[in-house]
């Protein structure tokens, strides 16, 4: 039945009614977070606000009673007055405490009314104590202190920690309370989600189910296509998007077949049959037809272009024979240059333009200490002492604008300076020498003693 459903429908279906499982699981989590959030709620409103309340009321108590403490041992009457300022601020906030626990206290309401007596008696006992210090008796005010008043703050003690005993029993109640709604909360929520994962693939198995099984075969005879098998067809009749899948490939299963018929005529060397376009969309026909027309006028262009391809190629090995015949000429001219350059007994260097070592001769490592490789690449200022290289740029700027053969330096003793970086006189000439690639210097040195190098 559901094969007559369009793909869409069919999805929509089973998203609906997970959708609906969904959102009755949604539900089900609210109701139980809100019950939970209410537990939470009553466990702040009650037993830990109650605890916290009650704990303050003991924290002052404890603070007055210190500050009590303080008001006999104070050297000035400034001093007193300020823990009994002290001790009044710690009672305020101590009423306010009893305020809240008297709100929200959930057991016997007498124990709190019964603490918050103890309390309001102990000022009386506070107050005696206060007019014995400002008459100068601070040692009975001190007495009192560590007698009466230190019995009275126990005894409140006590009845204080009854009530924080209860409230601590109120929120484990409550805690208790709380987890077994969390327990009972994930449990059933544990058996919605099974529930819904169960039905939700149960749904998606039927409907994949609906499609994947044509489709895999639509696939496999695409696959046959493909490779070159135009011979298995499909036999899905389906009202659906499959079905109409179908269809199409076998219109384009007949039109590949006729298309395949008609190559083997053109494989044949038959150029003769014309094929057509079945429509102006027809892209593979127009391929076909203009293909059978370009075969035709490449057989033509073929014949004429045969001869003139021999002719070329004679023309070609010739030209190589010729440019083999200028390669070795240049190769002898370049040894015959290299031995010229080896066999003279000065140093000889040569640079090019930019003023870099482009050549050097033997010589070079024993007059400079530097090997003709370590030469080459580097500026020719590299063999000139320190003091010199400020202005040499300038001299061989100046002589590559006019270059001619002469001595450098005129009458002047020139330096040099060798790898380990000693210095010594030296004579320099310079001659100009033209290359395909530009100007070239040739500088020659000639130390003190006057051998050429």
């Amino acid at each position: 039945m559901l094969k007559d459903f369009r793909i869409g429908s069919r999805l929509a279906l089973g998203f609906g009614i997970v959708l609906v499982l969904n959102i009755a699981a949604g539900l089900f989590a609210w109701y139980n977070m809100d019950n939970l959030a209410n537990l939470t709620t009553r466990m702040y409103d009650h037993p830990l606000t109650i605890s916290n309340a009650v704990r303050d009321i003991r924290a002052n108590i404890y603070a007055m009673h210190r500050s009590m403490k303080d008001v006999p041992l104070a050297q000035t009457q400034k001093q007193a007055d300020l823990a009994i300022e002290r001790v009044n601020e710690y009672e305020a906030q101590t009423y306010a405490s009893f305020k809240v626990v008297f709100e929200r206290f959930l057991g016997d309401i007498g124990d709190v009314a019964q603490a918050h007596q103890s309390f309001a008696a102990w000022k009386v006992i506070r107050d005696e104590i206060i007019e014995l210090n400002r008459t100068g008796k601070k040692e009975e005010a001190a007495a009192i202190t560590r007698g009466k008043g230190a019995q009275h703050v126990e005894r409140m003690n006590a009845e204080i920690q009854q009530m924080i005993d209860f409230a601590s029993l109120k929120a484990d109640s409550f805690l208790q309370d709380a987890q077994i709604q969390r327990d009972k909360a994930l449990y059933f929520l544990a058996i919605f989600n099974v529930i819904i994962i169960l039905i939700g693939g149960v749904i998606a198995l039927v409907i994949s189910r609906g499609f994947v099984t044509p489709l895999s075969s639509i696939v496999d005879r695409i696959h046959n296509l493909s490779i070159g098998n135009t011979q298995k067809t499909i036999g899905i009749e389906s009202r659906d998007e499959i079905g109409d899948l179908a269809r199409s490939y076998r219109e384009l299963q007949t039109d590949l077949q006729n298309k395949v018929s008609a190559a083997e005529f053109i494989a044949a060397g038959d150029l003769s049959k014309d094929i057509f376009p079945r429509s102006d969309e027809d892209e593979l026909g127009a391929a076909f037809y203009g293909m059978t027309t370009s075969l035709r006028r490449a057989t033509e262009e073929n014949e004429r272009h045969s001869q003139t391809m021999q002719e070329s190629n004679l023309q070609l090995q010739k030209a190589k024979e010729q440019a083999e015949e200028v390669n070795l000429e240049l190769s002898r001219r370049e040894q015959r240059f290299r031995s010229l350059l080896e066999s003279t007994p000065d140093c000889m260097i040569i640079v090019d333009d930019s003023g870099k070592v482009v050549l050097a001769n033997t010589m070079a490592e024993t007059v400079l200490g530097y090997t003709p490789e370590e030469l080459i690449g580097q500026p020719i200022s590299l063999l000139l002492p320190d003091q010199l290289r400020d202005g040499h740029e300038e001299h061989r700027l100046n002589y590559m604008r006019d270059p001619q053969v002469r001595q450098m330096g005129g009458e002047t003793d020139l330096l040099a300076r060798r790898k380990d970086g000693t210095e010594f006189p030296a004579d320099i000439r310079l001659s100009p020498i033209e290359v395909e690639d530009g100007l070239n210097a040739n500088r020659r040195k000639k130390n003190s003693a006057r051998p050429e190098m």
